[in-house]
């Protein structure tokens, strides 16, 4: 049987376990989704599932209602993951559920550190991006409270959070914004965060060391950074390199594209059987200078490189968002086959993969270019979506 938590409780036992972590059947994807997990389990990503999105040899997760967190080694905290991947998953045996290295997490609150929780991260990057761009103060925190709700709504439980990342990374990068720092002193002073993070479940030890990372941080917002990072490596939007309609093949070892972050194929390991091909169904820039493309898979692999007449026939897989700089096509070597006029897309219902998060985590379209496992004939053909040129 599945060794569970007490019920209801909202920390996780900080034993330690040596060794892989055991795992059980997989999770099925009703117990994700209609609270049957009432109590915390621990569960392990299945790396093979998740592909390129896997970072390490697995991540770690844990089930409180019908919720998932990730546990993080670095950070105090937790974050929440979406049901597509915590479907992708299999539940822990053994309560001891700590792999060697690993610290004790409270479950269900935020951390007391600034970058303590899941958001704080992904704000932190955005902001990154959005600092590369040759824009003034004002724009930038106008373009940062429209990539992130929860900047703009004052209810918003992560509020006080994504203000304090905000100030304190334009402070880092040597940026002066005096609304921001009176907004983020006035948080601090009336009590906003702390009363917050209490009714999260903070308790009174992890509630003064908030309030001793927040005064922190104020004294730090009172001078310039000494060695603030460098910005601005854009002066002007960045070049498309294809064009919408386009079908591009590229060679493949097993299904798979070159990895295009290293500088040679033998660096990689890659050595192609070869040839697939892809669809470019769209293109954008996020904050009018990040390009991002939308590609769709065909569903086969061919001995050498394909003609359009050839692509035609075959199925779609689903559509999927990604940048792709001269660099990464050329270490790809994509070459185009032709150029189709397109009359439909493959559904496609964005989460974490949306075009504009791709942009700002600069996530390659590599990562997806790979014969899809999930097409079937109820997918469309490529004649099905797109007219060939008369």
């Amino acid at each position: 049987a599945v060794t569970t938590l007490p019920g209801g409780s909202a920390s996780v036992p900080s034993r330690r376990l040596d060794g892989p972590v055991p795992l059980l059947d997989r999770v099925s994807d009703e117990s994700c989704v209609d609270g049957t997990l009432s109590a915390p389990f621990l569960v392990v990503v299945d790396v093979e599932d998740r592909g390129a999105a896997a970072v390490g040899e697995c991540d770690h997760f844990a089930f409180r209602d019908d919720v998932a967190w990730v546990l993080h080694d670095s950070q105090l905290g937790a974050r929440r993951i979406d049901d597509a991947v915590a479907r992708h998953c299999a539940i822990v045996t053994s309560p001891r559920i700590w792999p060697a290295g690993y610290a004790p997490v409270s479950m269900g609150t935020w951390g007391v550190g600034l970058y303590a929780n899941d958001l704080a991260a992904d704000l932190k990057t955005t902001i990154a991006s959005v600092l590369r761009l040759p824009l003034p103060a004002d724009e930038v925190v106008t373009m940062l409270v429209e990539a992130e709700p929860s900047l703009a709504d004052p209810a918003d439980e992560s509020y006080t959070d994504a203000w304090f990342v905000v100030a304190d990374r334009l402070h880092r990068y040597g940026i002066d914004h005096e609304p921001t720092v009176q907004l983020v002193r006035q948080l601090i002073r009336n009590g906003t965060d702390l009363q917050r993070k209490a009714e999260l479940g903070l308790g009174a030890g992890d509630l003064r060391a908030r309030g001793k990372i927040l005064d922190q941080l104020q004294q730090r917002l009172t001078t310039p950074h000494p060695k603030p990072f460098k910005t601005g490596s854009l002066t002007k939007p960045q070049a498309f390199v294809v064009e919408v309609g386009d079908v591009v093949a590229y060679p493949t070892m097993e299904g798979k594209s070159a990895n295009p972050y290293f500088k040679d194929w033998s660096s990689a390991r890659f050595t192609p059987n070869g040839y697939g091909a892809a669809l470019v169904a769209g293109r954008g820039r996020t904050f009018g200078y990040l390009a991002w493309y939308t590609m769709a898979v065909l569903d086969a692999t061919w001995s050498t490189s394909p003609s359009l007449d050839v692509c035609m026939s075959r199925r779609v897989g689903e559509l999927y968002a990604g940048t792709l700089s001269r660099s990464h096509l050329t270490r790809m070597a994509l070459d185009h086959v032709g150029n189709v006029e397109i009359i439909a897309l493959p559904e496609r219902t964005w989460s974490g993969d949306h075009p504009d998060s791709a942009a700002i985590h600069d996530i390659s379209i590599a990562n997806h270019l790979r014969v899809p496992r999930d097409v079937t004939g109820e997918n469309p053909t490529l004649r099905d979506l797109a007219r060939q040129p008369s």
